[in-house]
């Protein structure tokens, strides 16, 4: 049986037995999923039974059909489908309507498919469920910048999580996530499928933007990622231990108007306070904290401040939220400034950050005993390699760029970190005992 032979070349030459598949044109039979479940198949995507859910596809063979045959009367080939029986094979939804051949790739005998055309229209449709891209149609250059645009709209909102295909099969067999036998939850779930010719038929990316609709976009720091994911600091002899007392954090705001501040981390509710102008408040640097299910974040622990004009969040490419944010990690402690969610007009090392709190005079974060400084000047873009703000997530990946996260040698007592607003206008008399 050649699928058999093909799992088994593609086990022995990637060293991992296959998971997945998918239909050539998404055109399956009735014995399809009978077949795939006794290869041991798990999941799958080529069937439509759902816009964008994830679900166990039903066993077709167990099912009635009547063959679509537009020669007959209607009557005849549009009777109700019988019960769905499930089979034990996840289904990743298909789409043709947000598929890119339809209106990428030409076809002279397809009426239907143009090659050449207007990506706005399909840029609007393809950020609302299933998306599925191939390799012959990505390389048009109009379909380059087409997906550059939906990646960077698509991650611009901050409670986005990019993850593979087979996790999200993983967590919707444990329970984790809900499918279509549970709506409560809005999982807007969107695949980005490039395919990689004559070696994998699946090779997945899958985004799943939950609670879609959030006012403030949720919880995220881009500190606690890049400590997260990088080796450093490595371990040596004068490599700081994690402090008996702790440090502080300061936000000084310097502007002349009023500012809310939201202090947030994992498992935490943002808390609003609001911050009179020319004033500083001070907070306890956190390094440890409690996490859902009674477990506690002791490395490696982030906490957000989230600013705005405004006593109400918005999240998201031009929203209204500038982000101070700080993680520590085996006695050093880590932050940056984000606009991630107040830019807008995001390109290639570029943007548009006139929407960001205090932007337009300057922000900064300073400290003591040795604090690296991370400043953007007044209405300076500060995109920089390894300095200035985020304007993206992950820098460094789409644009070549070093994260611009700052470092202090410790943050035992003694240790103040200032995030400064409005940076053109004087120091407080505070800042200057």
């Amino acid at each position: 049986m050649c699928w058999r032979k093909s799992i088994n070349d593609l086990t022995e030459i990637t060293g991992k037995r296959p998971r997945a598949w998918t239909a050539p044109a998404w055109s399956a039979s009735k014995k399809t999923v009978k077949l795939l479940e006794e290869l041991g198949i798990e999941y799958d995507h080529s069937f439509m039974h759902h816009d964008s859910q994830p679900s166990y596809v039903p066993d077709s063979s167990l099912s009635t059909h009547t063959k679509t045959d537009v020669s007959e009367p209607a009557s005849h080939w549009m009777p109700p489908t019988s019960t769905l029986t499930p089979s034990s094979m996840v289904e990743i939804p298909a789409n043709w309507h947000l598929d890119d051949w339809p209106p990428f790739q030409l076809s002279l005998s397809r009426a239907s498919t143009h090659g050449i055309v207007d990506t706005a229209p399909s840029l609007r449709g393809f950020g609302k469920s299933s998306l599925s891209t191939f390799t012959a149609r990505d390389g048009k250059p109009q379909v380059v910048l087409l997906q550059e645009k939906l990646i960077e709209w698509l991650g611009g909102h901050e409670a986005v999580e990019w993850v593979t295909m087979e996790r999200i099969v993983d967590e919707f067999k444990s329970g984790k996530l809900n499918g279509v036998a549970s709506l409560s939850i809005p999982h807007f779930l969107f695949i980005v499928r490039p395919v990689k010719m004559g070696v994998l038929n699946l090779i997945s990316l899958f985004l799943a933007l939950f609670e879609y609709a959030s006012a403030d976009a949720g919880y995220h720091n881009r500190a606690m990622w890049f400590v997260g994911n990088t080796t450093a600091p490595p371990p040596t002899e004068t490599q700081p231990n994690k402090p008996d007392k702790v440090g502080t954090a300061a936000i000084i705001n310097r502007c002349a108007h009023p500012v809310y501040i939201w202090e947030a981390w994992e498992s935490h509710e943002a808390l609003k306070r609001s911050l009179p102008a020319r004033s500083k408040e001070t907070y306890t640097i956190i390094d440890s904290y409690r996490l859902p299910g009674n477990a506690t974040c002791t490395d490696n622990c982030g906490v957000t401040y989230k600013l705005s004009q405004t006593d109400s969040l918005v999240g998201g490419v031009g929203g209204n939220q500038v982000q101070f944010e700080y993680s520590t990690r085996k006695g050093l402690l880590y932050y940056d400034v984000s606009f991630v969610d107040c830019a807008r007009d995001i390109a290639y090392r570029r943007g548009n950050a006139e929407g960001c709190p205090a932007w337009g005079a300057g922000l900064q974060i300073t400290g003591t005993r040795g604090c690296k400084e991370m400043l953007c000047g007044r209405r300076e873009m500060c995109i920089h390699d390894a300095q200035g703000a985020y304007y993206i997530d992950q820098p460094v990946q789409k644009w070549g760029l070093g994260e611009p996260v700052g470092t202090c040698p410790s943050y035992e007592e003694g240790t103040e970190v200032s995030f400064v607003l409005c940076t053109s206008a004087p120091p407080l008399a505070k800042e200057l005992d």
